[in-house]
């Protein structure tokens, strides 16, 4: 069954929740750089998927490689070990300034993890005082340093770290500890 553009805005306002306005085009493919409409129209995709499809829509290469990892797992967790987690793991620190990497679902999440990562080492870690037996004495420093502007997601932590009052306010109190500097 082909459904035409109003019938899917319809269907998307009776069975999705919607958050915010949306613009009444409903795209049915993409090429490269490319999405088009339910009535042929072409677009420049700006937004790349807000920031996710960085290698376009269709790219080939990537078509194959998870057609081709979708025959043999599709995913079993981090609970467990895979070659694909541990090889990809691997290049990526090969080809970076980490030694280690952490995989993560979204932009969201890995700015959860960035801010739970920093306040635990922050708050744990005092290299000039240490304690009786030479461990580093904890500082409690727990503060997240942001940009104004900057936007990390819609998750309560990483919301504590967006700037605009339209994304926090609705969700008020956000975490503590978030403070805003201005990007030069």
């Amino acid at each position: 069954m082909k459904l035409n553009a109003q019938a899917i805005i319809e269907a998307e306002a009776n069975y999705v929740l919607q958050t915010y306005v949306r613009p009444e085009v409903v795209f049915t493919h993409g090429n490269g750089a490319y999405l088009f409409d339910t009535d042929g129209n072409e677009y420049l995709d700006f937004t790349s998927g807000i920031a996710v499809t960085s290698l376009g829509h269709g790219n080939e290469s990537w078509v194959t490689a998870v057609s081709h990892q979708a025959t043999q797992l599709t995913h079993v967790s981090n609970l467990y070990h895979t070659a694909p987690h541990a090889m990809l793991a691997k290049r990526l620190v090969e080809n970076s300034f980490a030694d280690k990497v952490y995989f993560c679902n979204s932009g969201a999440e890995a700015n959860e993890a960035a801010i739970k990562f920093a306040r635990k080492v922050g708050k744990t870690r005092n290299k000039k005082q240490k304690t009786e037996n030479g461990k580093p004495k904890p500082s409690g420093k727990t503060k997240v340093v942001a940009f104004t502007g900057s936007f990390h997601g819609r998750t309560m932590g990483a919301l504590a770290a967006t700037y605009k009052d339209k994304y926090r306010e609705p969700f008020l109190p956000v975490m503590p500890g978030a403070v805003f500097a201005i990007f030069n």
